[in-house]
């Protein structure tokens, strides 16, 4: 949730009342929650390969937040000692297409791979994306607050799916 301040923060820095929001992976469900927690700072939200919701049971909420924390320590020690792989530019695009929920077009990934892919010293080229951000501590909403999070968007011209619920 520190990200979706971070979004309402950039607004007001811009002095801007509202935006278009198109999110990706994990950009998408922030844009999902800063769209059901201030409607009126988004015009229109745009989905791309956004994650899913997740949520912990009660039971298992102390010992799956410890495993996130322990993986947040494991991967900054990992990444504090080693260098980045180094890809050619086909295995580059390949990875990008393969490493995904959904299905990427190369085409797509070859416009993706624009804005984190830059040549290495090694003749090669190295993602640029910090891989500390895709391990993070996360609220993971229940069922019924995620189903809460998805009915902000119900106004009758739109039909989703969310946990086999059809809204």
């Amino acid at each position: 949730m520190d990200y979706v301040l971070s979004l309402i923060r950039v607004l007001d820095h811009l002095q801007w009342e509202s935006c278009y929001y198109i999110g990706h992976s994990v950009g998408g469900q922030l844009g999902l929650y800063l769209c059901s927690l201030w409607p009126q700072r988004v015009k229109k939200l745009v989905l791309l390969d956004a994650i899913g919701p997740f949520y912990t049971r009660t039971d298992r909420y102390l010992s799956h937040n410890r495993l996130l924390l322990d993986n947040i320590l494991r991967t900054e020690e990992q990444f504090s000692s080693k260098k980045r792989p180094v890809y050619t530019y086909q295995e580059a695009v390949d990875r990008i297409m393969t490493s995904r929920y959904s299905q990427f077009t190369e085409e797509a990934a070859k416009i993706l791979i624009k804005r984190s892919l830059t040549k290495s010293s090694d003749n090669g080229f190295v993602f640029t994306p910090d891989q500390r951000l895709k391990v993070h501590l996360t609220s993971f909403l229940n069922e019924e607050q995620q189903l809460q999070v998805c009915a902000t968007f119900v106004d009758g011209k739109y039909k989703y799916s969310f946990m086999d619920k059809q809204f």
